[in-house]
């Protein structure tokens, strides 16, 4: 799907681009792809990217559930960058975001995931069976630094967007103090928070989306 028609959808709040599936720690269990996919279609979005911290693991269900209930879907995650901002990775092409997991995976600071401190982080299938665990905290840092990650993509089919840049905690601006000059597709900017100031210049260079950043079915 062209990038620039996936923005163009975004724009019109017919693509939703950052949504956690119950892969998240910091997601709700009752986020399984299968429940994406019904509130993509229910909420009138044409296309849904799921975008799990630095995991893909979870696309391939929900791709099976997004052809279901008749949405595109995107594929990737929020990868957290060495140096703890996130930036979502975003494709149409399912064995692409695969790949670029097991890259991911090579490089994530291997925490043990305690069940008691940051929550459970299943893997489901087609039929929304947990089929695994994922042993290590996703919301690790990953040995690649954000101006890394075109070393690891074509950028020609890839949406590169940091998260949230105008939040206080894992943005560009917060973690770097000013957004570098490379070839994001787009900023996210979340609405309805008292954050940081985007500076205008900023504004002017890249077009801003909006989007849930879902975390919880309600």
């Amino acid at each position: 799907m062209d990038k620039k028609e996936i923005l163009s959808l975004n724009k019109q709040g017919k693509a939703d681009l950052h949504i956690h599936s119950c892969l998240s720690p910091c997601a709700s269990l009752d986020m399984s792809p299968r429940n994406i996919a019904k509130y993509g279609k229910e909420n009138g979005f044409d296309v849904v990217a799921l975008t799990d911290h630095s995991s893909a693991k979870n696309c391939p269900a929900f791709k099976y559930e997004c052809e279901k209930q008749g949405v595109t879907p995107l594929f990737g995650m929020e990868l957290t960058t060495k140096e703890e901002l996130h930036v979502l990775c975003i494709t149409d092409d399912l064995a692409k975001a695969m790949l670029f997991d097991k890259v991911v995976e090579e490089k994530i600071l291997k925490i043990p995931n305690d069940l008691t401190v940051f929550g459970e982080q299943p893997v489901v299938n087609e039929k929304e069976e947990v089929i695994m665990q994922v042993p290590y905290y996703l919301g690790a840092a990953v040995d690649m630094s954000v101006d890394d990650i075109w070393d690891f993509i074509d950028v020609t089919e890839w949406l590169i967007i940091p998260s949230h840049i105008n939040r206080k905690k894992y943005s560009l601006i917060s973690q770097l103090g000013f957004v570098p000059d490379l070839p994001f597709d787009a900023i996210e900017i979340s609405k309805n928070i008292n954050g940081l100031q985007v500076p205008d210049d900023v504004l002017n260079k890249y077009q801003v989306v909006y989007n849930s950043d879902r975390h919880f079915m309600e």
